[in-house]
């Protein structure tokens, strides 16, 4: 995993951070989770989530961590496999 979903959200809120995502796309979250109860995303709960998530550096150097995270797992999964694959037989 490149990113967990709080990180991304962080970094997806841009300079803004998580605050910013959520005033952006918090309304359609809510409404995705309806099922879950009564879930608001007041500017409380918005405080108290982004209290919560603590990530250790700004996005600038979250979204570089992020990027090359996911340049390794590119680079990876278009490498080919030095595995010994044997066809299927017959039968």
């Amino acid at each position: 995993m490149v990113a967990r979903p709080f990180r991304s959200f962080h970094i997806g809120g841009g300079s803004g951070g998580l605050p910013r995502f959520l005033e952006h796309l918090g309304p359609g979250l809510e409404s995705l989770r309806r099922d879950l109860g009564t879930p608001v995303l007041d500017e409380s709960t918005v405080q108290l989530l982004s209290g919560q998530a603590s990530f250790g550096a700004g996005i600038e150097e979250l979204e570089g961590a992020r990027d090359e995270a996911q340049i390794k797992v590119l680079q990876a999964v278009s490498t080919p496999s030095t595995l010994a694959i044997e066809p299927a037989r017959k039968q």
